[in-house]
């Protein structure tokens, strides 16, 4: 049995004869637009956006310090740039957000305020 497709209506509005209808109307390839729904994207941005890397701003701002990139902003702060895309096409997060450290670099840096109370502690104790 041949399963007809089912009418897909755009964010206007506009119901179309199937899914792939619509995204031929909007001059937008199917499983782009399929891809951009399954990481949480309105109909809207998934049917009109050129590109989802172009809804992030170029410069990136992140507790105060200006980065010129994404790029360089999620090595500073210590994760891969595809994590970073990964969390903000993900989440829809803000670029702060999805920027902040991973796990390994907070149990690092954790691990690293220890020692260094741990030799102040011992070090007075000691002498």
């Amino acid at each position: 049995m041949i399963r007809k497709p089912s009418p897909s209506a755009d964010h206007l509005g506009v119901v179309h004869p199937s899914f792939r209808a619509m995204c031929r109307a909007w001059g937008v390839n199917h499983m782009v637009v399929t891809k951009r729904l399954r990481r949480g994207c309105s109909v809207e941005v998934a049917l009109t956006a050129k590109s989802l890397r172009k809804l992030v701003t170029p410069r990136t701002c992140v507790d105060g310090i200006d980065h010129p990139n994404l790029m360089r902003a999620a090595a500073y702060h210590g994760i891969s740039r595809s994590l970073a895309w990964w969390r903000i096409a993900r989440d829809g997060q803000d670029p702060a957000l999805a920027l902040r450290p991973t796990k390994a670099v907070r149990m690092a840096e954790c691990a690293e305020i220890l020692d260094r109370w741990r030799a102040r502690y011992y070090g007075r104790g000691a002498a």
